[in-house]
């Protein structure tokens, strides 16, 4: 169930719609607060976002435009996504799972732990005098001390802050790439930690990282229109060799070229029992006469 409650940064907000217009101010708060309550990406559909703005629907379709151009949003295969929220999504879940695990770990203390009785010496001129333990008596830590422990935290916290932003690169890649086009990624093993961390900092943060796998679905090689039928994965895109070929042109399409149909799953196994008999009936596969 999504939280009732979000982390609102009021400078960045108002920074950032600063040359929207009215009504794409008001599509895009709608939009975010959407996203907020259902916990990631909602449809796109025109009609209903404005409906809920309480809009004319030709000016609801020019806001979303506007929006869409100026990077507010991501459109892509009829979801809307916007990185920031996909980043405070993430941290949201984060928190909640910690305050969880918090929640159930005050449960597992020993009983009384909290209401045992201190030890007294009652040996001392006969008076009740409580025993002191060598770890009561621990001394200040020094200031060598103190600035180690501050590097430990601050390491963590930058660990935490990276983990939080490769998951959430990991949710805009499956967004935009996943399902149809690409295999989405259902496990995050410390080589793709690795390799998603390395393409974040090439593409200076998620706002880039978004811009990479828009073009990486506009690639008809890499989504499978190849004579393989083969399609990317994102262990394929975030090697650092493969990253450069797509950033700098090396799979797009040929200017003016129509982009051919990717081969079905049924045309698939239908070519490969073609292959695998000798037959060298590619064409006829891609133009639809097997099987006829």
């Amino acid at each position: 169930m999504p939280s009732p409650f979000f982390k609102c940064y009021p400078s960045d907000f108002l920074n950032g719609v600063a040359e929207l217009t009215p009504h794409a101010l008001a599509v895009y708060t709608i939009c975010m607060m959407r996203m907020y309550d259902e916990d990631g990406p909602i449809p796109d559909d025109p009609v209903k976002i404005a409906r809920r703005c309480n809009m004319r629907l030709p000016a609801c379709e020019k806001a979303l435009e506007e929006l869409d151009s100026a990077a507010k949003i991501v459109r892509v295969d009829g979801k809307i996504i916007n990185p920031r929220v996909q980043q405070e999504v993430q941290k949201r879940r984060e928190m909640s799972a910690k305050q969880a695990r918090n929640a159930r770990g005050t449960d597992t203390r020993p009983p009384n732990s909290e209401h045992e009785e201190p030890e007294y010496d009652n040996k001392i001129n006969g008076s009740a005098q409580p025993t002191v333990s060598q770890t009561d008596a621990t001394s200040e830590p020094t200031r060598s001390q103190k600035l180690e422990a501050r590097k430990k935290e601050d390491i963590v916290k930058t660990d935490n802050s990276q983990t939080v932003e490769i998951k959430s690169a990991i949710r805009v890649y499956n967004d935009i790439c996943g399902g149809a086009k690409l295999p989405k990624v259902s496990k995050l093993t410390d080589a793709r930690k690795t390799g998603v961390r390395a393409r974040l900092r090439d593409c200076d943060g998620l706002e880039g990282w978004v811009d990479f796998c828009k073009k990486v679905i506009v690639c008809p090689h890499l989504i499978g229109d190849n004579d393989r039928g083969w399609k990317a994965s994102l262990d394929f895109i975030i090697k650092e060799a493969n990253y450069i070929k797509i950033i700098e042109g090396n799979y797009d399409p040929p200017a003016g070229a129509k982009p051919r149909k990717a081969l079905t799953e049924s045309e698939q196994r239908d070519m490969d029992k073609l292959q695998a008999a000798g037959h060298d009936s590619i064409e006829a596969a891609r133009n639809g006469r097997i099987g006829r």
